[in-house]
């Protein structure tokens, strides 16, 4: 069992978060996104409209909402057990009057209208197949409805990279967590929902793991 179920806790972007079976174990490498979007919008000053697809702890979203004083979030999680860990957090972490959760399979439950400056998540994005052989910290204990992308692990990104066009605003930017070799496959998809591929975004190992999408022009 990693350390951080034990005693409930994980640091991530220097805070720390709550967590419990129902959620993921916020990693290192995730922090990539968190690096990305500060480097997209270095006014941390800018009013920004923020969701998080996938929420879980609330993790990102909090992180975010810590760096842009003025920014707003909602954090969308189909599971409830997890939206309350991510409420929880916002609690602690002092930004819950800035943020909303909402129980909803990705954005069905969302308007779209165009009404986000950023959209950022960290999918599940794991091969079915592979899930069983990875480190037992990882398949033994993180919930399997944050990791099994399907089988090539593309599942989410097939149902969120169209509908990035309904929900940003105009010069918004998405940000997605991948996996270690799927920059190809995300490619493939930008380019059939005639979306554009911005920007790849390496870990500290050099590992492509964020990608920043715009939709057409904007």
């Amino acid at each position: 069992m990693p350390v951080s179920r034990i005693f409930g806790e994980k640091e991530f972007w220097g805070l720390s978060f709550y967590i419990n079976e129902y959620c993921l174990d916020p990693r290192p490498e995730t922090e990539t996104l968190i690096e990305a979007i500060l480097k997209a919008t270095p006014n941390k000053k800018t009013p920004l409209n923020i969701v998080d697809f996938g929420t879980g702890s609330g993790c990102i979203l909090i992180s975010l909402l810590h760096e842009f004083p003025n920014a707003r979030g909602i954090g969308v999680d189909i599971s409830p057990d997890a939206l309350e860990v991510a409420h929880h957090n916002a609690q602690a972490l002092d930004v819950i009057n800035r943020v909303t959760f909402v129980c909803s399979d990705w954005g069905k439950a969302l308007p779209q209208e165009n009404q986000f400056d950023i959209i950022v998540s960290n999918p599940p994005y794991i091969e079915s197949d592979v899930i069983l052989t990875l480190d037992k910290e990882v398949s033994h204990f993180d919930p399997s409805l944050a990791l099994d992308g399907g089988k090539k692990g593309l599942n989410t990104y097939e149902i969120l990279i169209p509908q990035i066009k309904f929900f940003l605003k105009q010069g918004g930017k998405a940000f997605f967590e991948i996996g270690k070799g799927q920059e190809a496959d995300i490619l493939r998809l930008v380019e059939k929902t005639h979306a554009t591929l911005r920007a790849l975004h390496p870990d500290l190992a050099g590992i492509v793991r964020g990608v920043e999408i715009s939709c057409g022009d904007k």
